[in-house]
């Protein structure tokens, strides 16, 4: 396994296969959500993307490579891009994290928005910021193909206690959801997944109290 520091391993998934990542978890604290509608910093919310890797790069987009390098490393918060072997191919693994904001200003392309969802309820989703159109024509500028997408599938690992979440659309402990409402316990997997999460962010509802 080869680690490396820099972007330059995730935006090689973006040139060879597409910029919608082929996993998506977001690991989420509850008390970070519910901080979060005062407009105090509520911290991050940790993610692992997983992209899979369907070639190798030529000589001209290792030059478009280092070109958009500089411009992505100011946008996102990235921690390791790690090259995993797997039984069809090479995939990555990129391990950040994303703010968790009620700001309708936040700056970072992509962050959980949360939002009053009437009283006593908040309404958490993934959104993109005032970066993301930026860092979208930079790439675009440079390749028409680095398009970023908006959205993506997510599975969502939510971690707290003695709330209420409810979500559409829903795959919780293998079984799929039309409407799911349920308490978390400590821990809660709800999994999105599907085109119309690639339409929209995906999201839940969950008391604050």
């Amino acid at each position: 396994m080869q680690k490396y520091l820099t972007l330059s391993t995730l935006l090689l998934a973006m040139l060879v296969a597409g910029c919608n990542s082929d996993s998506l978890e977001i690991n989420v604290n509850a008390a970070h959500i519910v901080s979060s509608l005062d407009g105090s910093p509520a911290g991050q919310a940790d993610f692992e993307a997983e992209f899979s890797l369907l070639g190798e790069l030529d000589d001209e987009q290792r030059a478009q490579l280092d070109a958009i390098v500089s411009a992505v490393e100011s946008m996102m918060d990235i921690d390791s891009v790690e090259i995993e072997s797997g039984d069809f191919g090479p995939s990555l693994l990129i391990e950040g994290s994303i703010p968790i904001s009620n700001d309708p200003n936040e700056r970072s392309p992509w962050y959980l928005k949360t939002s009053q969802f009437d009283d006593g309820l908040v309404q958490v989703e993934l959104a993109t910021g005032q970066n993301f159109e930026p860092l979208k024509s930079q790439m675009e500028d440079i390749n028409f193909m680095l398009t970023p997408a908006a959205y993506h599938s997510v599975k969502y690992k939510l971690k707290g206690s003695r709330a209420l979440v409810m979500a559409p659309a829903v795959e919780v402990d293998g079984v799929t959801h039309l409407f799911y409402r349920g308490a978390l316990d400590k821990r809660l997997i709800l999994n999105f997944n599907g085109g119309p999460f690639e339409q929209t962010g995906a999201g839940f509802v969950m008391s604050t109290e």
